[in-house]
């Protein structure tokens, strides 16, 4: 499964393939014991965040850390990992392209999950609402107006050096604007827009714990 999933080359450093082997077999022990789901939640973290393995030893040192992310976030929320593979299924590489760190998606996945978006369907709700911050300038004229004139600078959505929350943070202006709301994020999204925007410190809460753990 790591060879199919990741690649052959893995193979030729027959140490970081074994590491791998014990994160997968670690990360089993939640999961019932089934090593092909936790190979496949690993597996499926490395590729969305498009980890590089041109290092293989560094390679597994990063598939440790996501599993103790994962492992970290399942015990602060609500998802487990098996909602969690299928949520970064859908929102990873979204979130790798828009410079979320894997942690805090993986905060957002909980907080949305808690909202009642679970799995895959917390997984798109996210992958679209940073669908729309990404359009910036580029959203309708009448919603840049009505931002515009509550003080809400369109190129904070759009800045990669901020992190998902602080992007968010000037929208909880117009959170009690449902019209507004729905016709910026759309009428499907609106809800999982609304929960992370009043979720902003429980995702900021998570992120920090859920990183450096031995969870």
């Amino acid at each position: 499964l790591i060879l199919s999933q990741l690649g052959p080359e893995i193979a030729q450093v027959p140490a970081a393939l074994a590491e791998m082997g014990r994160h997968i077999a670690t990360t089993s022990k939640t999961m019932g014991g089934d090593t092909k789901a936790a190979a496949e939640v690993l597996t499926t973290a490395m590729n969305q965040f498009q980890v590089s393995l041109d290092d293989p030893t560094r390679a597994a040192g990063e598939m440790g850390r996501m599993m103790n992310i994962m492992a970290a976030a399942a015990q602060a929320g609500s998802a487990e990992l098996p909602a969690i593979k299928a949520a970064l299924e859908q929102s990873g590489m979204a979130a790798k392209m828009a410079g979320i760190s894997f942690a805090e998606t993986n905060a957002a996945i909980q907080v949305l999950d808690k909202a009642g978006k679970k799995g895959s369907e917390g997984g798109v709700a996210l992958r679209n609402v940073m669908s729309t911050l990404a359009q910036g300038r580029f959203l309708p004229k009448d919603v840049l107006e009505e931002l515009t004139a509550v003080g809400v600078n369109v190129d904070t959505l759009t800045n990669k050096s901020l992190s998902l929350t602080q992007r968010l943070k000037p929208l909880q202006a117009i959170m009690d604007d449902g019209a507004l709301i729905s016709k910026l994020f759309g009428k499907e999204n609106a809800n999982a827009a609304l929960a992370l925007l009043s979720g902003l410190d429980t995702v900021d809460r998570y992120t920090a714990s859920i990183q450096g753990t031995n969870a």
